[in-house]
C-alpha cells in the first residue's frame, strides 16, 4: 500500500517489483525510526513527500506508530527492550534521558525496535524448528534439519517420508503449539512455503 501512495503522489504508474521493493524499504525505515526527510531519500525525493509518505503511514497504521512511542517509553523507563519471548537486550540505564533525535540517539532508538523484531523472529524459528525435530523423533523419522538461514530451513528427508515430513514442517511453521509453552499466541498466521529438491538451490523458491 505504501508503494501505490507513493506512486499515486509521483504521478507514476505502479510497475511491480521494484515499487514494492522500495516501498517495502520505506516501511522497514519507518519502522527503525526513520523520519520524513529519510522516507523522501528512499524514493529520490524531498522531505516534503517523505513527510506525506509519513502521515499516511502513521494514519494507515496507527498501531505500529502506538507500539513505536512504547518502545521508546520502555526504553526511557526500563533502559531495554524485550522479544515476545522476554529475552532482554539492554541499551542504557534506567531513567536516562536519551535524545532520539541525535546522531547516537538515533542509533540507540533504531537497535531498540530492531531488536524486538530480529530477536522475536529469531526466537520463533528457533522454537519452530525444535518442534519439528521432536516431531521427526517422536514418529521415527530418518529426516532431520540440517541448516537454518535467517526464516528459511534446510531439511534432508527420503522419497517414503517426504510427504509427512512436508505436512509436519507446514503445520508447526503455521500452528506452533506456543500456549503449550508460552503465554501468547500470535495474532497473524505465518505462511510458509515449501520448496523439494535434490539440492539447496533446486528447492529453493
Amino acid at each position: 500500500e505504501t508503494a501505490l501512495y507513493a506512486c499515486k503522489l509521483l504521478g507514476v504508474k505502479y510497475n511491480g517489483k521494484e515499487h514494492r521493493f522500495t516501498g517495502k524499504t520505506c516501511n522497514f525505515g519507518w519502522f527503525y525510526g526513520a523520519g520524513a526527510y529519510k522516507l523522501g531519500q528512499v524514493w529520490g525525493e524531498s522531505g516534503r513527500f517523505g513527510q506525506k509518505l509519513y502521515s499516511f503511514l502513521t494514519q494507515k497504521f496507527p498501531g505500529v506508530q502506538r507500539w513505536i512511542d512504547y518502545t521508546k517509553d520502555q526504553l526511557r523507563t526500563r533502559g531495554y527492550v524485550q522479544s515476545i519471548f522476554q529475552r532482554r537486550r539492554r541499551l542504557t540505564e534506567p531513567g536516562v534521558h536519551v535524545e532520539f533525535t541525535s546522531g547516537a540517539g538515533g542509533h540507540i532508538l533504531r537497535q531498540a525496535l530492531n531488536s524486538p523484531i530480529q530477536g522475536g523472529a529469531g526466537d520463533l524459528i528457533k522454537f519452530i524448528m525444535w518442534v519439528i525435530h521432536k516431531k521427526f523423533l517422536t514418529k521415527g523419522l530418518k529426516s532431520g534439519i540440517i541448516n537454518q538461514v535467517h526464516d528459511e530451513i534446510v531439511v534432508e528427508t527420503c522419497e517414503e517420508e517426504l510427504e509427512e515430513v512436508g505436512n509436519i514442517v507446514q503445520e508447526s511453521f503455521v500452528n506452533p503449539p506456543l500456549r503449550d509453552y508460552f503465554d501468547f499466541d500470535l495474532v497473524v498466521p505465518l505462511k510458509v512455503n515449501i520448496g523439494v529438491g535434490k539440492t539447496w538451490k533446486e528447492a529453493s523458491l
